[in-house]
């Protein structure tokens, strides 16, 4: 059962959240999840040269502005966080135990199996002022994970859990998205899939589960309220409704309305948020199969949940 490939529940999940009234907020896939090679050269581009230090693994942080490393000193977990424009150090946070190497897990009936790691990767870092929330990976030979959720903040650690899989291979924390002033966590657990809300201190506030709700399609106003938009690439449907994803109340409904302008072969390149106070207009870019492109709008009163397309 060990190796069943966690691959089946994998899925990245993207969304723009800002408080900023003036910046637009990107919705668009992006790939900061891909690892980044070259770590030597990489290294050298910013000034790494901490004693001892071995670095093993580097990727984007869900903010694509920076880039997050993960190693080891004397054994120890080392994580950087650096700004890929400026290239300052924006974290340089060291645990204080060793790594585990080996892993004792109990599979019940008196059953245990060692679980020997051989590989360790920061997973969906983000970074809000001065905390930090990442995924950090233990990968054995056999493709079997375990999931750490670190919160650090003011370069000290808040609060690590560890999720081990069950006997069937379910156990799992998969992701991370922005979320109003904290994050939510996809967590996998028994073949159920459910998102776990957290301030950036790692306060659990409350989870939904994994359903037509998703950090994919909503965009926070608070922590339990969001803003649904989502477009049926297969017509030119769309849907917009103001949701209380704690209590999954839905405060209005605008039903789902046609967006004639947005053809149904179009391929979407990039959207957006424009926040103007109550006023949010979702910009959608996109281009026809014969290589025209262009941009709808809808301007959505987030109060009333009335909306004109523009």
């Amino acid at each position: 059962m060990k190796k069943i490939i966690f691959g089946l529940v994998v899925a990245i999940l993207f969304v723009g959240c800002s408080e900023s009234n003036e910046k637009p907020v990107d919705l668009t896939p992006n790939e900061y999840q891909d690892p980044l090679s070259n770590l030597d050269a990489l290294k050298k581009e910013y000034n790494i040269n901490k004693q001892g230090l071995v670095i093993e693994f580097a990727t984007k942080g869900v903010d694509t502005t920076q880039i997050f490393f993960n190693g080891k000193i004397d054994g120890k977990l080392w994580i950087g966080c650096y700004d890929k424009t400026t290239k300052n150090n924006l974290l340089d946070w060291t645990e204080t135990t060793k790594l585990d190497t080996i892993v004792d897990i109990y599979k019940g009936y008196g059953e245990h199996t060692i679980f020997q790691i051989g590989e360790y990767v920061v997973k969906y870092p983000y970074k809000r002022d001065n905390s930090f929330c990442f995924l950090f990976r233990l990968r054995g030979q056999t493709n079997y994970v375990i999931t750490d959720l670190y919160f650090i903040d003011n370069n000290g650690l808040i609060k690590k859990d560890r999720l081990i899989p069950d006997n069937f291979g379910f156990g799992l924390y998969e992701s991370i998205s922005p979320w109003f002033e904290g994050v939510i966590v996809k967590k996998v657990d028994m073949a159920v899939s459910n998102y776990i809300c957290y301030t950036m201190r790692g306060d659990s506030l409350f989870s939904f589960p994994h359903t037509t709700y998703t950090p994919d399609n909503c965009t926070p106003i608070n922590y339990e309220e969001c803003i649904y938009f989502d477009i049926f690439y297969s017509t030119n449907n769309a849907h917009i409704k103001r949701i209380n994803v704690k209590t999954e109340n839905i405060i209005w409904d605008s039903g789902v309305f046609q967006i004639e302008r947005f053809p149904t072969n179009a391929r979407i390149d990039s959207k957006n948020i424009v926040k103007q106070n109550d006023i949010w207009i979702y910009e959608i870019n996109y281009t026809q199969f014969d290589g025209k492109k262009d941009t709808v709008k809808v301007s959505v009163n987030i109060n009333s949940g009335n909306f004109e397309i523009i």
